[in-house]
């Protein structure tokens, strides 16, 4: 646990650019920042779309947008519903994070 609570606080506090999210396999954790942070911007869904359709979604870059995207692939590629779960505490911001995943699919399907 102690591995995961370094890299979500370097993700965020030690680089220049601050990422709120980072990922263990196919979870996507992520930390309330609070403010505003600009990587949700259409670009961002053209980045992601356009790995997509290449069959290869960036892997160092965890993003709710790659979340969504894998699972529309794998729903597209394996013919079967999909799941996606998101949960936290109160606040944690689990409805921001909801309009992220359903505003790629409804931009991107």
């Amino acid at each position: 646990m102690d591995n995961v609570l370094h890299n979500v606080k370097h993700r965020y506090c030690g680089m220049k650019t601050k990422f709120c999210y980072t990922s263990i396999s196919s979870i996507l954790l992520a930390i309330n920042p609070y403010e505003y942070l600009p990587i949700y911007g259409d670009d961002v869904v053209r980045q992601f779309k356009k790995a997509a359709d290449n069959g290869r979604l960036p892997s160092d870059r965890p993003h709710p947008y790659g979340v969504s995207a894998r699972a529309y692939m794998r729903l597209i590629q394996r013919k079967k519903n999909q799941s996606v779960i998101v949960c936290g505490e109160s606040g944690s911001g689990k409805t921001e994070t909801t309009k992220k995943l359903l505003k790629y699919l409804a931009v991107t399907a």
